[in-house]
């Protein structure tokens, strides 16, 4: 989209358009949730999207009551044309209720709603949504991208995390793909003379 507007000599026009190239870049790959939460402010939606609804603290909310709440302070920070790349970094630096109160001068909820679980050392992704993702420890990764070289790049996006994937994480990863309504393929490949498992969402 970016090459397009140069292309017809519209580079100029992006620079008005704030993080309009750093979306653009980053779109079919990954992307920051804040765009997923802006969008949830534009709609009717009754839930946010699941990234969303971790990132920007409606997982804390108890009552429908709060949900609004919250869903309000972040549409009168959008309405006030507020710059969303610094939400996000507000978010995964879980810094969001004196950010919030910084760009709104108050807030009508309880602030712990704002707790999140960030930042998250080692962890390449958080605040982050992919369409399609591997999840593999670090010492796995090296075999996990010599198997994606292969398939040709399919696949989706490499995430690391720090420790080996045990009987627990497995379990977890199950219970994401049945609340996801998802079933989860297990597949085995020869990788430089080792066997790679994989998990996925049929």
């Amino acid at each position: 989209m970016v090459k397009l507007f140069q292309k017809h000599g519209l580079a100029s026009d992006i620079h008005i358009m704030r993080n309009f190239e750093f979306l653009m870049s980053a779109m079919g790959t990954w992307y920051q949730s804040v765009w997923e939460l802006k969008r949830f402010t534009r709609l009717s939606e009754p839930y946010p999207q699941r990234a969303v609804f971790v990132d920007c603290g409606f997982i804390n909310c108890q009552t429908p009551v709060e949900l609004l709440g919250l869903r309000e302070a972040y549409i009168q920070f959008f309405n006030k044309g507020a710059d969303e790349m610094a939400l996000y970094q507000a978010c995964i630096e879980n810094r969001l209720a004196s950010f919030l109160r910084s760009e709104l001068g108050s807030l009508s909820f309880d602030p712990a709603l704002l707790e999140i679980p960030y930042p998250l050392d080692g962890c390449n992704h958080i605040g982050m949504i992919v369409e399609n993702a591997i999840l593999c420890s670090k010492s796995a990764s090296g075999d996990v991208n010599a198997l994606q070289r292969a398939r040709g790049g399919e696949g989706g996006v490499i995430l690391t995390h720090l420790h080996e994937v045990d009987k627990a994480m497995g379990a977890a990863l199950e219970d994401g793909a049945a609340f996801l309504k998802q079933g989860v393929a297990i597949r085995k490949n020869r990788v430089n003379g080792g066997t790679l498992q994989s998990m996925s969402g049929l």
